[in-house]
């Protein structure tokens, strides 16, 4: 006799039926970092599945669609520790994913452990999904980010001690990003890593990315909507 898979205890995968964006997003339920500056806007990015997911993390499929809609738009720089550094490491490397560099605290500051930190920046979608997996980096722990600067530059001149703020979810300060490393915006998960907040410097960033996304969904066969913050508080 053929066992279900409720008879054998186990759920299959929830399948994903849509992505939402909600604008202007300020309720501190999403439990975001302070922000210090005036030129910015957040979204908050959530979708939609069939099933109650069990602790899955982000689904493939919505990797892929933001990781997608995220590189036509913006050079992508994040923590990603599974990347090789070349035997003769220089400040940025070029390798096949785009480029890495180890980053390291300054002499002198080291009064308690902070290992280094290896940066990929990357213009391609496959590799920007590691975003959402790369421990111990962990999207669900709300320990990780992404700097997202202009598609056509250079990967950013971001500092060790920039990046550790950020993972510590300190306060952000637009302007030391802007100028430090050129910054266009950042990714990086809201509560539980149920959500991704976008926070954009560039007013014309966010009407790209809602664009692409529609794009990308629409390409992957589910569902779009903008909708008001409450709608996604009610997920």
């Amino acid at each position: 006799m053929m066992m279900t898979e409720l008879d054998s205890g186990h759920q299959k995968p929830a399948e994903v039926t849509g992505l939402r964006i909600a604008l202007d997003a300020r309720d501190p339920a999403w439990e975001l970092p302070p922000i210090e500056g005036e030129s910015y806007q957040v979204a908050l990015i959530g979708w939609l599945t069939d099933l109650e997911p069990i602790d899955e993390g982000v689904p493939p499929l919505v990797r892929g669609i933001v990781s997608r809609a995220l590189t036509r738009l913006s050079r992508v720089t994040f923590p990603c520790p599974r990347a090789q550094l070349p035997e003769t490491p220089t400040d940025w490397n070029r390798i096949p994913e785009g480029w890495v560099r180890m980053l390291k605290p300054r002499l002198g500051t080291v009064w308690r452990r902070r290992p280094p930190i290896m940066l990929l920046s990357t213009t391609s979608a496959e590799p920007t999904a590691r975003l959402f997996a790369s421990f111990p980096f962990s999207w669900e722990m709300k320990t990780q980010v992404a700097i997202l600067s202009d598609l056509n530059a250079s990967p950013p001149g971001l500092s060790y001690e920039a990046v550790e703020s950020l993972l510590n979810r300190a306060t952000i300060d637009v302007r030391a990003l802007v100028t430090e490393a050129q910054a266009r915006g950042l990714l990086l998960p809201a509560v539980d890593g149920d959500f991704a907040a976008l926070i954009v410097f560039d007013s014309t960033l966010l009407g790209a990315m809602v664009e692409a996304l529609a794009d990308e969904c629409s390409r992957a066969g589910v569902g779009w909507q903008t909708v008001m913050e409450s709608a996604l508080l009610r997920k």
